[in-house]
């Protein structure tokens, strides 16, 4: 039910959907654009039941309400044979610190911001207004950054929001062009604490060959820039190559990049950092083999503040 509203969701979902204008909306991005838009925004203003809402706070109590969380989606319509989904459907952060009224314009920060990503922020704020500005786009980044510092993230708000990605314009058209039936696709959400004041980030892609060895071709970054959407612009990452062979010895096979954001002859991943990264990968991924099958794992990692790798997430490919 829409709050403040007589209508159901899916009242308007069920129209929206019929046959003709669907594929009205596949083919028409004027008519298709107001209509997501709409049925985004009305999932944001849904009211939540009590049964969705009274689990996750209950499983949330065993965390202190200054820890952040996220809230990860996941919908049976990714991780197909022959559709990834990869990126279609947004996980987001929630802090049970962050009351349902919680106003981003009052100066303070979200109760689970930690002081090492306030002062990172303000950092590249920095940085990005140092920069060369011709079209007032970095600008216009820098103004975001700014103003997520003080952002909050109350529970309800992040769980809509979740739920709304359901409508994305990519989401909707992705499963239009593989013939599935908006009407059963179902999301539910993975909730874990959230990583933080990481001093590295990264992904990498393992491959188990028939000999034994291992090869492992690694992406990483500092901090928390993003690989692959980085808030610097023209940020690059730094690529390795490397094999475990079958005796067990992991070698740096090539550089293939370095990162850009990182002093000239330096690295993200030391040698002892990329042997520590990779024995940690190879842990993950040969778990996830056995569970599985296949030869082919991607997998995204992290180092916190003590250097200490955590394994996030990983897929077979």
């Amino acid at each position: 039910k829409v709050a403040g509203s007589s209508g159901k969701l899916s009242d308007f979902t069920a129209g929206m959907l019929e046959k003709s204008n669907r594929e009205k909306m596949y083919t028409d991005a004027s008519l298709r654009k107001p209509y997501l838009f709409f049925v985004n925004r009305l999932m944001r203003e849904t009211e939540l039941s009590s049964e969705i809402l009274a689990p996750i706070q209950a499983a949330l109590k065993a965390y202190p309400e200054s820890r952040r969380m996220r809230l990860r989606s996941s919908t049976n319509a990714e991780d197909l044979a022959g559709l990834n989904g990869a990126g279609l459907y947004e996980s987001k952060a929630a802090c049970l610190g962050d009351g349902d009224n919680s106003d981003d314009k009052d100066g303070k920060t979200s109760v689970c911001r930690t002081s090492l990503e306030g002062s990172r922020m303000q950092a590249q704020v920095k940085e990005l207004r140092a920069l060369k500005d011709e079209d007032g786009s970095i600008k216009k980044i820098a103004d975001e950054v700014e103003s997520d510092i003080n952002k909050k993230y109350p529970l309800k708000h992040t769980i809509r929001s979740v739920y709304a990605s359901l409508w994305t314009e990519r989401a909707f058209l992705n499963r239009e062009y593989y013939g599935m039936d908006h009407s059963k696709i179902y999301m539910g959400m993975l909730v874990h604490p959230a990583f933080v004041n990481e001093s590295v980030n990264g992904v990498a892609v393992l491959n188990f060959n028939e000999d034994k060895s291992i090869e492992v071709k690694i992406v990483s970054q500092v901090q928390d820039v993003s690989i692959t959407n980085p808030i610097i612009p023209g940020a690059l990452p730094e690529e390795l190559s490397v094999v475990r062979d079958a005796a067990g010895s992991i070698k740096l096979l090539k550089v293939i990049s370095n990162s850009t954001l990182v002093s000239a002859g330096g690295r993200v991943l030391s040698d002892d950092r990329m042997q520590d990264v990779t024995r940690q990968l190879i842990i993950a991924g040969s778990a996830l083999r056995a569970a599985h099958g296949g030869n082919r794992y991607d997998l995204e990692f992290m180092l916190d503040e003590n250097s200490k790798v955590l394994i996030k997430q990983g897929r077979p490919l």
